[in-house]
């Protein structure tokens, strides 16, 4: 998404971009949520119907408006960028402008999105754009990152399958959010947790999310809902950001009362949430048996 965002905004200062390429670049950033958007509940709703990993359910249902559901889907707008960019003639002998390892080198390591592993905050990735007469190679690098991201967006998906060790509902998702010109990432994991002892209290639903923000760092967020009350628990790396939120979570629980949404306990704690596996079964991609 950073060289997506650089690459558009050097045009036409450099060479112009193939057509079919800015067409599609610009149709994926138009797509992606706005944090304003995700202040609502359809706001909300429609992101994580968007964010990639019900694309084949959708399809599936058909019906007239299939059309129409996939066009802000943010997995059908990575499949129609990286078509777009493999019909792009090859160039011989073009040398890399900045492959995908080197753009990653500074960012801190992310673990595969499987059912056991936590969300992690991403860092803001700054990257330059093309310089004269590299735009080839940086299309090619582009090309790559594309495919990758596709490629960690089926491993959500995957994650999402129930399995004899853990049947529970539970989804994994990656959702880039504009805001302020810029693209956040947020991490989340959607979980139903069992019963309880207790009968009245049902099931419950848990909710993590992971984000980095401009000035205020790495924050985790863990939401569980059970027997209607909300309880909600913060973890912000810097210490000023868990103070700031300390300052201000009798606002978020008038909030809530005013929403109708009754809160059991809300909490802001600095540093990192604990954890980064989930202690549980293995759940490996490929299971080989003598």
């Amino acid at each position: 998404l950073a060289r997506i965002e650089a690459l558009l905004a050097t045009q036409p200062d450099h060479a112009p971009l193939p057509p079919q390429v800015a067409a599609a670049a610009r149709q994926l950033l138009h797509s992606l949520p706005t944090r304003e958007a995700l202040a609502t509940p359809a706001g909300l709703r429609a992101a994580l119907t968007n964010s990639g990993i019900l694309l084949e359910a959708k399809l599936l249902a058909g019906g007239a408006g299939a059309d129409a559901a996939v066009v802000g889907d943010f997995k059908a707008n990575l499949l129609r960028l990286a078509e777009a960019l493999r019909m792009l003639p090859a160039v011989a002998g073009s040398a890399p402008a900045l492959s995908p390892q080197t753009a990653l080198q500074n960012a801190a390591p992310l673990l595969p999105p499987l059912r056991r592993v936590h969300p992690a905050a991403q860092a803001p990735i700054a990257i330059d754009p093309p310089s004269a007469g590299l735009l080839d190679a940086y299309l090619g690098d582009l090309e790559a990152e594309v495919n990758a991201a596709l490629a960690r967006l089926q491993l959500h998906q995957l994650a999402a399958l129930p399995s004899t060790e853990d049947p529970r509902q539970l989804w994994l998702l990656e959702l880039p959010v504009r805001d302020r010109g810029a693209t956040d990432v947020w991490q989340l994991r959607i979980e139903e947790e069992p019963q309880r002892k207790d009968p009245e209290a049902g099931c419950g639903w848990r909710v993590e999310m992971a984000v980095e923000l401009p000035d205020l760092g790495a924050l985790t967020a863990i939401v569980a809902l059970r027997a209607g009350r909300v309880s909600i628990s913060f973890w912000a790396e810097q210490a000023a950001t868990a103070a700031l939120f300390n300052a201000h979570l009798q606002l978020l629980e008038e909030r809530l009362d005013a929403a109708g949404i009754s809160a059991a306990r809300l909490s802001c704690r600095p540093g990192k949430a604990p954890g980064s596996v989930i202690d549980q079964p293995r759940d490996p991609l490929l299971e080989v048996t003598a």
